[in-house]
């Protein structure tokens, strides 16, 4: 399920930063919650958009909120961590368990992968199945 709250991501250095210059208009983006670049602004990262042609940003550390109502470019680009871990949950119906780590799990959502490879969602792979039923997996 989509996450629209923000989320403490553990941080690892060895992660990739992105920085993007545009905020979609009326976009909130929750820390610690994917995010994606659809046709030049930076909006929640869905499965939906990524099959649509979207890119994989990763995740910002604090969240991003636009509130003018217009596409909105702030005096420093946003950073986006990716190339690293990230927790999140599993898909209800569709969720990765033991049996798929070490594999290829479809990211569903800004906060949620899936065991399904639907075609044009972002893949991730599945390193850990946490005793509370969250899943870490590290973002291309």
């Amino acid at each position: 399920m989509a996450l629209s709250a923000a989320y403490a991501q553990t941080l690892f250095e060895n992660a990739v930063e992105v920085r993007h210059p545009v905020v979609k208009a009326s976009a909130t983006i929750y820390g610690g919650t994917l995010a994606c670049n659809d046709s030049g602004v930076a909006r929640p990262y869905t499965g939906v958009l990524a099959a649509g042609g979207a890119t994989l940003l990763g995740y910002p550390i604090s969240t991003v909120v636009e509130t003018t109502g217009s596409d909105y470019t702030p005096p420093t680009p946003i950073v986006y961590r990716r190339g690293c871990p990230f927790i999140c949950q599993p898909k209800s119906g569709d969720a990765p368990g033991v049996a798929q780590i070490g594999g290829a799990v479809a990211l569903y959502d800004n906060f949620t992968a899936q065991i399904t490879l639907t075609s044009g969602y972002i893949q991730a792979t599945l390193i850990e199945v946490k005793a509370n039923g969250d899943l870490v997996v590290r973002l291309p």
